[in-house]
């Protein structure tokens, strides 16, 4: 399996012109990055509909980065209404107007690959599909510049937060 699944795809030069050397590693710095990049007709993408894989892959890290949960370690008792959770909800909410492409409120697990490979998106959570698409039609895919798209992409984790960094391993 590739290493990249469930990682946040971003072209770096476009990171690079918002004043980042390195994607965020916070939410707070995401939510600056995402405002500038928002600002400049690249918003963050990621998908809040019912999908399989890219939203589950996004939400639940980033609700236990923020210490919340959903059910205790019993897996009975339910803790969605914690100070953690509620928290984590609100600045989601503020992430999603202030960063997002609130289209994505829509999407499937098809829909930010290719806002992406549009370049209508500056970053979205994805396995592989888009590095593989983008190695496999280098001449569909293009840069500002005219180079493929794939040299340009780069891979970080889902920030973290105050309950620490997350991600949702999975298998097909």
């Amino acid at each position: 399996m590739d290493g990249r699944r469930g990682l946040i795809a971003y072209p770096e030069p476009w990171l690079e012109e918002v004043g980042y050397n390195a994607f965020p590693e916070s939410w707070d710095t995401l939510r600056d990055g995402g405002r500038k990049l928002k600002a400049k007709g690249r918003p963050l993408g990621q998908t809040a509909g019912h999908t399989f894989a890219d939203g589950p892959n996004w939400w639940y890290p980033y609700l236990w980065s923020w210490g919340g949960k959903e059910v205790e370690a019993d897996g009975k008792t339910v803790v969605l209404n914690s100070r953690e959770t509620i928290e984590s909800v609100k600045f989601a909410v503020s992430l999603w107007k202030e960063t997002c492409d609130e289209g994505g409120l829509a999407w499937d697990d098809t829909s930010n690959n290719r806002a992406f490979l549009s370049g209508s998106i500056s970053a979205t959570n994805n396995g592989a599909a888009i590095d593989i698409e983008a190695k496999r039609k280098p001449e569909s895919y293009q840069t500002e510049k005219g180079a493929p798209m794939w040299q340009d992409i780069l891979h970080a984790r889902i920030p973290k937060g105050p309950g620490g960094q997350f991600s949702l391993p999975f298998t097909f």
